[in-house]
């Protein structure tokens, strides 16, 4: 690694919504990078038996380098990494709350309807075909900058 630049762009109502904001205020015109998104901590809320494991750091930003997706979790015998996008598209949490947290965190400012809500405003993104899409979970994941729409 020639050089990092840590951006903190701090809790914006979940993570998912601080990926959109990085994304939005970032990456109008990306140089090519591997972008690394981290959270404070590994998952605790998972399986780990239906899973494979936790990627380091460096194990990510190798795969992202080679113009993949470097998930945090690795793949398990019991755990798909497939979602049909229809049912993806109507998730929606009305609340959340950290495992290690008593209070319940800021969430869904913006009043998103859905996933999809989600993805068409702040991202003004759709999945393209095919029917099934790969899903990451764990919230640590690296990907090349030229990968992020």
């Amino acid at each position: 690694i020639d050089k990092v630049n840590v951006i903190n762009i701090g809790n914006s109502g979940g993570q998912e919504y601080s990926y959109a904001k990085f994304i939005n205020e970032f990456m109008k015109n990306p140089s090519p990078a591997v972008i690394l998104f981290a959270k404070e901590r590994k998952p605790i809320d998972f399986n780990w038996n239906n899973l494979g494991g936790y990627r380091n750091t460096s194990e990510m930003i190798d795969i992202a380098s080679n113009y993949e997706f470097g998930c945090g979790i690795k793949p398990g015998p019991k755990h798909s990494w497939y979602h049909d996008k229809q049912t993806l598209h109507g998730v929606f949490l009305k609340e959340w709350k950290q495992p290690a947290k008593a209070a319940k965190s800021i969430f869904n400012t913006e009043k998103y309807e859905h996933l999809q809500d989600f993805h068409h405003r702040a991202l003004n993104y759709s999945f393209p075909p095919p029917k099934y899409t790969p899903v990451c979970y764990g919230g640590s994941f690296a990907i090349h900058s030229q990968k992020i729409v």
